[in-house]
């Protein structure tokens, strides 16, 4: 076999694919041609790893010394000579580069002969196509006042009506977001102490339009809580002009008017990164995503927070199938798992696609790491377009799930109301997750996932629609030894209702003693009078926490007419009752 001959057949091969693509880009609106660049080495690189102050801040350092994750060659930037000479070639712009990964996402003004040129590099592994985009448009994002913005009356007399001298109830005091909150029994962790306070939130999404303007975001904006912003797709460097997308996605976790309107961190500190190109979907977006990653590491980020997910693209041969995602293939996946190797926790919403032919979660959601936020409604119910698991490899996603119908967010007009999607359950769980980290500068980050998915209401029954379910905090906590005045010598009930014109449970046990314990559902059939309608017995071990989704599943099967009824739990070691009113 004539290797070399070989070799010049898919040399040939491989520009008349790039020119075919190149000239159908060129016939279309797409007039910016994009390559990633693969280099062989880092050889002469003059940065070390004995000094990572010279492309590390002090917190991401601070960070991999706390987690014990030693920096590496992936940590080093690439060769400056190697880019130099890339940066030389006519009609070659650099838009970024990977330390991880020891490439160049280029730009292209001339096509076949740049692309030849930069193949015969003798540094150069590969160079290779990954579509087109419009051209970016130059957007004005100078601010000419710094007013905020007015809203909605409903806003301004809600705001008017709190007075920091009035004591408010805890529901009252989250305004709005109340029930997202209270899902996850977040408010009890915020009673606890832990709100997000000194954790930085790398967010990335399509933008944050007047972000800056915003009441709702009174707090950040005085204490200074936005320690940066980012652009990698117009490298404008802003980000308030864009879409609003992320402007809503903020808001759940950082809204902090008390009376009005309270997200999951409320004292958390914000990166906030622009990797998306509204309206155009294009392979470009998840390299982007991996340059917005690695910022956020450089930068010193703790959890990344990302309400964006990759399918198909415009143009088609680019498209992923359900076979991609597997936690292995897409570039955006493998960025994200390697973020977390390098001690960052990585959220991101499971999808929109659940009622779609596709129906399958996206990448990076898949991600072996990742955790993947899938949603529920009201009743804890799967949203209808919350996106399926499993991966293509069989195992469990979304991860965990929260409120995505009907979330309460901010727009970035000022007003404030009810939206859909996993966009919103993802972030609502990143801003718990902040609180997490906070109470557990001790735990490694797979200490403390463990906990939370073991919370998790479907914890011992996953599935491709909950995962392991809707999580409770508290519980996670007391699991972690974090939970204060949790005595682990006595049976605790970690208690969560949710009503809404329908009452359920999730119930919830740490057992301190070896027992048989029976969990019963009755209804009142009368004065002191109760039918059974469900009943289901567990065994449990000293030490155990168990989560059951019993009383979900039934009443997905069955709702509850109106009326009274009482859940009981009994064993010889306790006797619980509570009682549920259906309907009002």
């Amino acid at each position: 076999m004539d290797l070399n001959k070989n070799a010049k057949i898919l040399t040939l091969l491989v520009l008349s694919f790039i020119t075919t693509n190149i000239l159908n880009a060129q016939d279309s609106t797409v007039k910016k041609l994009q390559f990633i660049i693969s280099l062989k080495d880092k050889t002469g690189t003059p940065f070390t790893i004995d000094h990572p102050e010279s492309f590390l801040s002090p917190r991401a350092i601070e960070r991999r010394q706390r987690l014990q994750i030693p920096i590496n060659e992936e940590d080093l930037p690439l060769n400056p000579s190697y880019r130099d000479q890339i940066s030389q070639i006519p009609g070659v712009h650099i838009l970024y580069t990977s330390r991880w990964f020891n490439n160049l996402t280029i730009e292209l003004d001339t096509t076949i002969t740049s692309t030849q040129v930069i193949r015969n590099l003798p540094f150069v592994k590969s160079i290779d196509y990954i579509g087109g985009t419009p051209i970016r448009e130059q957007k004005d994002t100078t601010r000419t006042s710094e007013d905020y913005l007015t809203s909605n009356k409903e806003f301004d007399y809600l705001r008017l009506s709190y007075h920091s001298d009035r004591l408010l109830s805890i529901p009252e005091y989250y305004g709005k977001g109340w029930e997202q909150i209270q899902m996850l029994s977040g408010h009890v962790v915020h009673k606890e102490g832990y709100t997000g306070a000194g954790i930085l939130i790398a967010m990335l999404d399509v933008g944050y339009q007047n972000y800056d303007r915003l009441p709702i975001f009174d707090s950040l904006m005085v204490n200074n809580r936005i320690i940066a912003y980012n652009d990698f797709v117009d490298f404008n460097g802003s980000v308030w002009e864009d879409g609003s997308h992320g402007t809503n996605a903020l808001s759940c976790i950082a809204a902090n008017v008390p009376g009005v309107f309270v997200g999951t961190a409320p004292e958390a500190y914000f990166v906030l990164v622009r990797t998306e190109n509204e309206g155009f979907e294009s392979r470009i977006e998840e390299s982007n995503w991996l340059a917005g990653a690695e910022y956020a590491d450089s930068i010193g980020a703790d959890l990344i927070s990302s309400s964006l997910g990759y399918t198909t693209f415009s143009e088609n041969e680019f498209s992923h199938t359900y076979s991609d995602m597997n936690g292995k293939t897409t570039v955006i996946t493998l960025a994200a798992d390697k973020a977390y190797e390098k001690g960052i926790i990585v959220m991101n919403s499971a999808g929109n696609e659940g009622y779609s032919p596709w129906h399958y979660i996206g990448a990076p959601a898949d991600g072996e790491h990742v955790v993947a936020a899938g949603g529920v409604d009201e009743y804890m119910y799967p949203s209808t377009f919350s996106s399926y698991g499993p991966t293509s490899d069989n195992r469990i996603k979304p991860n965990i799930s929260a409120l995505a119908t009907d979330v309460i967010v901010a727009e970035s007009n000022g007003d404030i109301g009810p939206s859909n999607g996993t966009s919103f359950s993802n972030p609502i769980l990143s801003g718990m997750m902040a609180c997490m980290l906070q109470a557990c500068p001790d735990k490694t980050l797979d200490q403390i996932l463990d906990a939370v998915y073991r919370s998790g209401s479907h914890y011992a029954t996953p599935n491709s629609r909950y995962g392991y379910g809707v999580p409770h905090f508290e519980m996670a906590l007391a699991i972690l030894g974090k939970l204060k005045n949790f005595d682990p010598n006595y049976n605790h009930i970690f208690e969560n209702e949710i009503q809404k014109g329908f009452a359920l449970a999730t119930l919830r046990l740490y057992s301190a003693y070896v027992q048989k314990v029976t969990i019963t559902l009755k209804k009142q059939t009368g004065h002191n009078k109760f039918s059974k309608i469900v009943k289901t017995k567990v065994k449990l071990k000293a030490g155990d926490f168990y989560s059951t989704p019993w009383l979900i599943d039934y009443l997905q099967k069955k709702p509850l007419k109106k009326g009274y009824y009482i859940i009981e739990i009994k064993s010889d070691y306790m006797n619980y009752q509570r009682l549920l009113s259906v309907g009002g």
